[in-house]
């Protein structure tokens, strides 16, 4: 007899439904699976005949052919083994053939149990998406109730539990996910609030502007100034993720096999090693998964040691930072995962750290300092909409009183977010990525400030990017201040922000913004 089962795989960051073909004939006994599947699906073959007969059940002396359909699709993992004993279990009429609306995921052990699968929240999270109303699952995956609210969810303990419900002799009730919250690995967020950094005004200016309008930033300044504490105090500024935003996270994470580090918000932040691989942070491999700058996608990728990151890591990064998503090339396919991220480097000013500091202590010789700045590239450094240069406190900064915390400032994000939202249109695009469609409409320059970006571009000062990109963190300082337009003053900062003496490759006068810090 032929039965049909169905479950689910994952390309890139795509869902794919599976149909597992099973079919019982007479025969040398033997269980032959066929549809690219990997090593660990192959092994499943002795987990089969084991889990069915100490489930209590018959496994029949037949021959088994078990397709995985299509069969042009790579098939990894362990999450299909439930599928093919339902389809073992079906084409020896042990059972009723189940819905093709029914999706199984689970790994089975040798005495039926169910365990978790690699993918198995990713699949919770993407199986109405590919036309399935019922999946069922190992009994200990959770998932957030906001997230599955129109899919019905069965979580047995054993095959044994499945085997009675579909011969409805004990039937299972759904999972009733009301109150129930995925456990997470959460940042110690009361170390990290703004309140607690003394002093560095224009830094935390820096911050709030890029939390706002999803703006780069590149911390640069000695060691010790704070450039990692800032970067750790990010999360606690930026406005509350959406659900459509969670569930990218989640999903994203579940591809990784990796728990979700969220913070009070509900967006990731991911701090690789400056020796991490370029596989590590774009993502790819044999069966391909996302790298970590998918993994901060909605979030914050935070880049300590920036220039210390292989060239060829910071060159990858430059395509997926401006369009949002990376795009993993192979001769046997081509994959894509979202990458909308929020970027911030921590760098050195020199090899020795300490060049264009108040102490004068650098002992690097100008070529040493030059050969060490041209690791950043001129593209890639067009790419960060903030420069912000730091140095090391004062006395006076250490004697000052705590400064405003991480909630008030927040309050002014997230109204600078509902600006944005009521302009751009739902869903949300943030400042940083304004299409070039009614992009003056959009952005309201007065007169004023016009005048002086036409003086920027007959100079021939930045970019055609980084004018653009200087544009769009005005709008978004425009938008912390409540201006419907956007005036020379908050050009004038944005500018500041992007032209760093320091890094700059064609030196000008930059004149620093009439605001107090």
């Amino acid at each position: 007899m032929l039965a049909q089962t169905h479950a689910l795989a994952h390309i890139g960051a795509n869902p794919h439904r599976v149909t597992i073909e099973t079919d019982a004939y007479n025969g040398l006994p033997g269980i032959k699976i066929v549809g690219l599947p990997s090593k660990a699906i192959e092994e499943a073959r002795e987990r089969l005949r084991s889990a069915i007969r100490n489930s209590g059940l018959e496994f029949l002396a037949r021959k088994y052919t078990i397709n995985m359909a299509p069969a042009d699709i790579a098939k990894s993992g362990t999450g299909y083994e439930l599928a093919m004993a339902i389809g073992i279990l079906v084409a020896t009429k042990q059972i009723t053939s189940p819905t093709a609306a029914t999706c199984f995921i689970a790994e089975l052990a040798l005495d039926g149990s169910l365990r978790p699968a690699k993918d198995c929240l990713a699949s919770v999270l993407s199986a109405q998406d590919v036309g399935f109303d019922t999946i069922v699952v190992d009994p200990t995956t959770t998932i957030d109730p906001r997230l599955c609210q129109n899919i019905t969810i069965f979580r047995p303990n054993n095959l044994k539990e499945l085997y009675l419900h579909y011969i409805n002799e004990k039937l299972l009730l759904p999972w009733r996910a009301s109150g129930s919250k995925m456990v997470m690995a959460t940042n110690n967020e009361s170390e990290s609030d703004l309140s607690l950094v003394r002093g560095l005004s224009i830094a935390k200016r820096a911050l709030e502007i890029a939390a706002a309008g999803h703006h780069n930033l590149l911390l640069v300044g000695p060691p010790g100034a704070g450039k990692t504490l800032l970067a750790h105090t990010l999360p606690t500024i930026l406005p509350n993720a959406s659900l459509d935003d969670m569930r990218e996270i989640y999903y994203l994470h579940s591809l990784a096999n990796q728990a979700v580090p969220l913070t009070s918000s509900g967006r990731p932040f991911r701090a690789p090693h400056h020796t991490a691989s370029e596989i590590a942070i774009v993502g790819g491999g044999k069966y391909p998964r996302p790298g970590e700058i998918s993994l901060a996608h909605h979030g914050v990728l935070f880049m300590d040691e920036f220039v210390e990151f292989p060239r060829s890591v910071l060159e990858a990064l430059r395509q997926p930072i401006e369009d949002g998503h990376i795009n993993i090339s192979r001769a046997a396919e081509s994959l894509t995962f979202p990458a909308d991220v929020l970027l911030v480097g921590a760098m050195n000013p020199c090899p020795c750290g300490y060049y264009g500091g108040q102490t004068g202590n650098c002992t690097c010789p100008a070529s040493k300092i030059e050969r060490y700045l041209s690791r950043l590239s001129g593209p890639l450094l067009d790419r960060f909409d903030l420069i912000c240069h730091i140095q090391p406190l004062s006395p006076t900064e250490w004697a000052e009183p705590m400064n405003e915390s991480s909630s008030s400032i927040r309050k002014r994000v997230e109204l600078a977010y509902t600006k944005q939202l009521d302009r751009n249109g739902d869903p949300f695009v943030p400042n940083s990525r304004l299409p070039l469609s009614n992009f003056d409409t959009r952005l309201k320059l007065s007169r004023s400030t016009q005048s002086q970006i036409q003086d920027h571009i007959s100079t021939g000062r930045l970019s055609a990017r980084g004018l653009t990109r200087s544009q769009k963190v005005a709008r978004t300082i425009a938008d912390l201040d409540g201006s419907t337009t956007v005036e020379l003053d908050h050009l004038n900062e944005a500018l500041y922000f992007k032209r760093h003496k320091l890094l700059d490759r064609n030196p000008a006068a930059t004149k620093v913004p009439a605001r107090s810090y």
